[in-house]
């Protein structure tokens, strides 16, 4: 099953030796939180990553 064959098509971006997301596709709590649209720090409930050492720093913005 192909991206494309769900409609997702437009989610990724490929480009030489590059692979991204289409941010205007998706919908995010994480990416509406940094831009701002959503006001509670709240969105994490305490749990964000807690496998990655690197993710504290956010964690910490969160709270």
């Amino acid at each position: 099953m192909q991206l494309e064959d769900k409609g997702l098509g437009a989610v990724l971006i490929q480009q030489r030796s590059m692979l991204g997301i289409n941010l205007n596709e998706i919908e995010c709590d994480f990416y509406d939180w940094l831009k701002g649209k959503v006001k509670t720090r709240k969105i994490s409930h305490g749990e964000y990553m807690s496998q990655y050492s690197w993710a504290d720093m956010l964690l910490s913005k969160f709270e």
